[in-house]
């Protein structure tokens, strides 16, 4: 059985049934919104039978708390303990008229921001890869001096990181971000980023080649750019791929990311791990990252067509029946 594990904040999302900015006297969806939960729910679906996902987290002794802890429980393993005199995080997420969209939190001071190694360490025993994002360091001091402190771990373990940056400018700024984040890259063996988000932090006169460049000094792994609809790239280090991507009615992309990400950490783990895809050849390792972007690009695309952070995601079956109907030939096993 191959263990993930991830760790970090998720909140209940009250997703907007309306246009416009928020009202909270207005309608909403209520939701589990968490980048790493996402992304585990999300693999999940991938029907993996050897695979076990394991969240780690605090939540608030509160109703936010309890719907988390009963929705996520039914999908992936929790651990996280409910506080008393905390609180859980809120999101509101509004869609505004010109297509984009607003997040507003009630975040700060959380039970999830004030996680420490030591909720972490005990299950960090036969872990095939810890997924992270640079949402968590971004939570408090406490939560980034956790965060080093797991990554440190995981290296004298050889535990696999797989980095996604997701960047949240409600949480820090650019600059204050770089300076993180760098701390944190060097660890990744996967890391993922969107095309934005890399001009955001590192610049916006630069092409995702420049941007691989430039990673690729950083770390020895695999580095992902997505860039929405426009598709995916992925550099191993000695040439760059490029998979178009797919055009799709756009209701609500919030956690088209974490949908990518899953997409291609499945199907990589369909055929092999993070650890032994470096051992392929070339030409194995050129074909499989070639498809594995192709799903991360079709999972993306598609929990964009539908309000909720997971519930478009789809499964084997729907991605297969996705290519039938866009003429792509069928998934090898």
């Amino acid at each position: 059985m191959k263990k993930i594990v991830t760790f970090g904040e998720t909140m209940v999302q009250y997703n907007a049934k309306y246009t416009g900015p928020l009202d909270k006297k207005n309608q909403h969806y209520e939701d589990c919104a968490g980048a790493e939960s996402n992304f585990l729910v999300n693999l999940m679906k991938f029907g993996l039978e050897d695979i076990k996902c394991t969240w780690i987290s605090r939540l608030g002794q509160d109703q936010a708390g309890q719907l988390i802890a009963d929705t996520l429980s039914k999908n992936i393993d929790i651990v996280a303990k409910m506080y008393t005199n905390q609180k859980t995080g809120l999101s509101y997420l509004n869609h505004l008229s010109d297509g984009s969209h607003l997040k507003t939190y009630y975040r700060k001071g959380s039970a999830a921001s004030r996680i420490q190694f030591t909720d972490i360490e005990p299950h960090l025993t036969e872990v095939e890869f810890l997924h992270l994002t640079g949402i968590t360091p971004a939570l408090s001091p406490r939560a980034l001096t956790t965060t080093l402190r797991t990554l440190e771990y995981c290296k004298t373990q050889s535990i696999p990181i797989c980095l996604d940056i997701n960047y949240r400018e409600q949480l820090w700024d650019p600059h204050t971000a770089r300076n993180v984040l760098e701390k944190i890259i060097p660890f990744a063996s996967i890391l993922k980023l969107g095309f934005d988000e890399a001009n955001t932090i590192w610049g916006t006169q630069k092409t995702p080649t420049d941007h691989f460049t430039y990673f690729n000094q950083i770390i020895n792994g695999l580095i992902i750019i997505t860039n929405d609809s426009n598709g995916s790239f992925i550099s191993d280090g000695s040439q760059i791929i490029q998979m178009e991507g797919f055009k799709v009615e756009v209701i609500d992309p919030v956690g088209a990311g974490d949908a990518f990400l899953a997409g291609f950490i499945g199907q990589l783990y369909r055929h092999t791990t993070i650890k032994k895809i470096f051992t392929l050849s070339k030409e194995q390792k050129t074909q499989l990252l070639k498809e594995c972007l192709k799903i991360g690009n079709i999972c993306g695309a598609l929990t964009c067509t539908q309000y909720g952070d997971t519930q478009a995601m789809p499964n084997i079956k729907e991605i297969e029946k996705f290519l039938k109907i866009n003429s792509f030939n069928k998934l090898s096993d």
